[in-house]
């Protein structure tokens, strides 16, 4: 049995969005560098979420803050790395951001969201200032609708539709 092998390419043609702002959640909730492990805490329980962008004040981000790093160092005392108790979002969060422009493709999307095991990939303008997320989630609802609008052509429109073969009887 002889099988083809999709590409990158072909894989990612079946979405409808095409790039980063096609499925990112504009307007993200973040956390400023300064606010405190409490607001934090309520700002996160409030909200009902699990982890937040931390940004400076021009709105650029600077790192990740989840309910982890809060169990991590609710109870933490002076240590090596800190000389004392850490008291803010800036001294907690994860310092690495993940990004890509509102322009990326949906392909490297993917491919980012893998590549460092990352849920959420944050986008930024041409300034480094943050103008969405993107989560697994996010990208898995795009597949979905691209999935149920090429399910409602093929019934729509039977005698239109193509049938691929990916596997075939070797000859």
């Amino acid at each position: 049995m002889k099988t083809l092998a999709l590409s990158r390419t072909d894989r990612c043609s079946t979405f409808v969005a095409k790039t980063a702002k096609d499925v990112m959640m504009t307007n993200p909730l973040s956390i400023n560098h300064h606010a405190t492990i409490p607001e934090v805490a309520e700002f996160m329980t409030t909200k009902g979420i699990s982890a937040a962008p931390v940004i400076d004040e021009a709105g650029r981000p600077m790192g990740v803050i989840s309910r982890t790093d809060l169990v991590r160092y609710a109870g933490n005392e002076p240590t090596a790395k800190f000389k004392r108790r850490p008291s803010t979002a800036g001294e907690i969060m994860t310092p690495v951001v993940c990004f890509v422009r509102p322009a990326t493709t949906l392909e490297t999307v993917i491919d980012d969201l893998l590549s460092c095991m990352i849920h959420r990939l944050f986008v930024v303008d041409d300034h480094g200032v943050l103008v969405g997320v993107i989560s697994a989630i996010d990208v898995l609802r795009s597949l979905q609708t691209a999935i149920a609008t090429a399910s409602a052509k093929r019934i729509a429109h039977p005698e239109t539709t193509e049938t691929s073969r990916i596997s075939s009887s070797a000859s």
